[in-house]
Formats: C-alpha cells, structure tokens, sequence
C-alpha cells in the first residue's frame, strides 16, 4: 500500500508541474481559473476512478462505472458550455432587442 500512495504523490506532483507550465500560456484570468477548474476536475475524477472502482469485485465495479460515466458526461457538458462563454467577447454589450423578444 506504502508504494501504491507513493507513486501517488509522485504522479500528483508531476501533473502539478505540468498544469503550472501549461498554464502560463493562457494571458486571462477567465481562461487560467477556467483551465484550473478543468484541471482539478479531472484530478479528482481519476483518484475516484483510481481508488474507488478498481478495488471493487468485477459486479460492482461494472455498478460503479455507470454513475462514473454519467458524471464524466455532464462534466463535460459543463466545461464545454463553460469553455464557449470564455471564447465570446466579454467587452460585447448584450443585445437589448433580442432581450426584449425573448421575454
């Protein structure tokens, strides 16, 4: 177990130095915190995957696996959404007239 949380902390490092230099292309602070929130989404979503399915008995892993996917699914839908209102232009007034029909 001592070299299972070992290589853990390791791999936790690298990755750390990683997103630090991947990081340092991205100018905005919209893109950083975003980029940050993906970044520590997917960590913790492999230590769930990692420490909590593979453990498991083959029945209830394939169980754990389902709520998993489902997670991973809206996760990315989340980022996806979150990723296209950081590309739109933050300077751009909103369009009162569209507004005003939508309501």
């Amino acid at each position: 177990m001592l070299p299972f949380v070992l290589l853990l902390v390791a791999v936790f490092f690298c990755v750390m130095i990683s997103v630090k230099r991947f990081l340092a292309r991205y100018k905005t602070p919209a893109q950083r915190s975003w980029w940050v929130r993906m970044c520590i989404f997917c960590f913790f979503g492999l230590l769930f995957l990692g420490l909590l399915i593979l453990p498991l008995p083959n029945k209830q892993r394939l169980l754990a696996i389902v709520p998993a996917f489902f997670l991973i699914a809206v996760g990315s839908r989340v980022f996806r959404s979150g990723r296209a209102r950081m590309r739109e232009d933050p300077e751009k007034p909103p369009d009162l007239n569209q507004m005003k029909r939508l309501n």
